[in-house]
């Protein structure tokens, strides 16, 4: 801090100072909180609503087997975006990938069963 105030007209100036740099302080931290918990909001609520969608989409009939589309749709965006490396597929061997998930859908049916019989629809 600075010399001691001498006069009492300088103390009360001080203090006054020190109380706008505290309402200052206190304006940031609430600023701070409304963006965060705005955010940590904005997060909470997608994941309530996309977590079971995605979880549906990855359990279901349509999705099995569509690996091989969302490489070539990978593929496609990547060269829409300026790769041209024309060896990029087969430097990512797509044909190890997919083959690589075998036995996948055996696990997710089975998970589905275990749970079908853990909590039996009433």
């Amino acid at each position: 801090m600075g010399p001691e105030p001498t006069t009492g007209a300088e103390q009360v100036e001080q203090a006054e100072q020190a109380e706008q740099v505290e309402v200052r302080r206190s304006a940031l931290f609430v600023a701070l909180m409304v963006v965060v918990g705005g955010a940590l909001f904005f997060l909470i609520v997608a994941s309530l609503f996309t977590i079971p969608l995605f979880a549906l989409a990855r359990f279901t009939e349509p999705s099995r087997g569509t690996d091989r589309e969302w490489f070539r749709d990978g593929l496609r965006w990547a060269i829409g975006a300026g790769q041209s490396d024309p060896g990029l597929a087969r430097a990512l061997d797509i044909d190890a990938a997919v083959a690589g998930q075998a036995g996948l859908v055996e696990d997710m049916d089975r998970i589905a069963a275990d749970l079908v019989r853990a909590f039996p629809a009433k």
